[in-house]
């Protein structure tokens, strides 16, 4: 066997959701020394996506993988570790949005009250003129907090790639 699918269900009732992810073992040198590595991190609710991964890695076949310099015993299949990871994404998108939301109430509105109706009549203390900011400014930080997450996430593996070395490696059985 080259490689298996592994397979986890999460959720009750009509809310359950199986994850499958391929499992891959391989081996490789790196500086002189020998390792061997299973690989699982990929996996998607897609059974057969995850299969038509599964069948380009037959035994002995040859991939490229990443290896990090600094801890040789860990690594990643190079295809699957340039994939767009979708939650990324999501996180980044869904930061924007908000960000433009809390941009958005403010410009169109003036001032958002979390207590009330949109207000354009001015505000007689300090007080009410913090509590109209809190709708935008809370729309808008939850964007900037999620947008810096999905950047963060996404440029931590451009450095990866950048900084993990390119080696040949040599898919075995799991």
């Amino acid at each position: 066997k080259t490689a298996e699918l592994k397979s986890s269900t999460s959720g009750m009732g009509s809310d359950r959701s199986t994850m499958y992810s391929p499992v891959i073992s391989y081996k490789y040198k790196f500086n002189g020394k020998s390792f061997e590595y299973e690989n699982s991190e990929f996996g998607s609710s897609n059974r057969s996506e995850v299969e038509n991964i599964l069948n380009k890695y037959e035994k002995g076949s040859e991939i490229e993988i990443l290896v990090d310099p600094q801890n040789p015993d860990k690594s990643g299949i190079f295809e699957l570790s340039t994939q767009p990871n979708f939650i990324i994404y999501f996180m980044m998108g869904f930061g924007v949005v908000f960000v433009g939301a809390g941009i958005l109430v403010y410009l169109v509105f003036g001032s958002f009250d979390l207590f009330g109706p949109p207000t354009d009549a001015p505000s007689n203390s300090s007080f009410d003129i913090i509590l109209d900011l809190l709708g935008p400014l809370f729309a808008f930080s939850v964007g900037a907090i999620f947008a810096y997450i999905g950047y963060y996430l996404h440029k931590k593996g451009d450095i990866i790639i950048k900084t993990w070395k390119m080696v040949e490696a040599q898919v075995v059985s799991s």
